[in-house]
């Protein structure tokens, strides 16, 4: 009886291609998202913290002029009083403290070769930010104050001007630090993710590789187990590996009994002494032909094989497969049809030797009469 089987269509196979298309579409999507995402950080943090450096310039700037502001005519009765303040107050990453006109001339420095020159003032009577660069190419944080108490007595000026130079470079080393540092956080931070999205197509990848796998064994065992030949295969050491439900029939033997044995040993498939199969890897040779198979307990078979190697990618011989078929009802039908056509001649063979005889018989008898 011959058994059928309805084997599922796989849609997968079908979308597997347009499904890692759009996976990988989504990816590079969220890929570009994290990179802009992780670029508009980057440069928030940077700004976030160019900002609050240049506050602590600003305001070590101010703090200074506010200082010298707050001792007043109290500390400050002459010039070289002054002078010494000044001196006093100017610290490192502060490169000079000048105190100029309300045109911009420097009457009083801490740094003698600046005495006499001119800065400009642009928003008269407040306080000015300048950014601006030395002799040595060093940048600087001007903070220009109004110097509001009366000097007159010391200097011969009025509406007189702080100038406090502050050094940036500090700055900027310390800027450069946490932008190298806030990038190299970002950039790990985008390999990881981007190791993970790499992790998760190989994951992917993998599942759908063990999927297909396993609908393909399961095709093939249903396949195996629906034909109507027996299906035997062995590796290069003659150990069975594929044993169907035909050859269980026909063997009379449970495929648990001989999977990964040797065929040597529990099939009665013998040429010579030596398991057929195993002859056919010996050789290296595909065999056909018909043999008589004769177990304990079952009705005796003819069956018809036929082998063929199973090789690797580079051609190598793994093993060997046979389809077997049972040929015993076919060979029973083929004598009862020759034996039936051997009764039909001899019935006319009979037939015309009575035949023969009764012609003769029949004159004697009309003589005799």
């Amino acid at each position: 009886m011959r058994r059928f089987v309805k084997l599922k269509k796989d849609k997968n196979h079908k979308l597997s291609t347009p499904f890692r298309e759009r996976n990988i579409v989504l990816a590079l999507i969220t890929i570009l998202l994290l990179a802009l995402l992780l670029g508009s950080l980057t440069y928030k943090e940077v700004q976030r913290e160019r900002y609050y450096l240049w506050e602590l310039a600003r305001s070590e700037g101010l703090n200074i002029a506010f200082s010298i502001q707050t001792l007043g005519p109290r500390f400050i009765l002459n010039e070289n009083a002054l002078k010494e303040i000044l001196v006093l107050l100017k610290k490192d990453g502060v490169n000079y403290i000048d105190i100029c006109n309300d045109k911009g001339v420097i009457l009083i420095s801490t740094e003698e070769e600046r005495w006499q020159n001119i800065i400009k003032i642009p928003k008269a009577g407040k306080i000015n930010f300048i950014n601006t660069k030395d002799k040595k190419d060093n940048r600087i944080l001007q903070v220009i104050k109004p110097f509001n108490f009366d000097v007159w007595k010391i200097l011969p000026i009025r509406n007189s001007y702080l100038v406090v130079g502050v050094n940036l470079e500090g700055y900027y080393t310390r800027l450069n630090q946490t932008r190298r540092r806030i990038i190299l956080n970002y950039s790990i931070i985008m390999a990881l993710v981007l190791l993970g999205i790499y992790v998760i197509f190989k994951l992917q990848e993998t599942y759908i590789v063990k999927k297909t796998l396993n609908e393909m064994k399961v095709y093939t065992s249903k396949l195996l187990e629906t034909m109507d030949n027996a299906v035997i295969s062995v590796d290069n050491n003659g150990n069975i590996k594929t044993f169907n439900r035909k050859s269980e029939e026909i063997f009379g033997k449970k495929k648990e009994e001989v999977l990964n044995k040797n065929c040597q040993e529990v099939l009665n498939l013998k040429i010579n002494g030596e398991c057929l199969l195993k002859e056919c890897l010996l050789e290296k040779k595909n065999i056909t032909q018909e043999i008589i198979l004769e177990e304990k307990g079952l009705k005796k078979k003819i069956l018809d094989i036929n082998t063929s190697f199973l090789t690797d990618e580079s051609g190598e011989i793994t093993g060997v497969v046979a389809v077997i078929r049972d040929v015993t009802e076919i060979k029973d039908l083929n004598e009862e049809v020759a034996r039936h056509k051997r009764l039909v001649a001899l019935g006319k063979l009979s037939a015309g030797i009575a035949h023969e005889i009764r012609n003769p018989l029949s004159s004697i008898r009309g003589l005799a009469q």
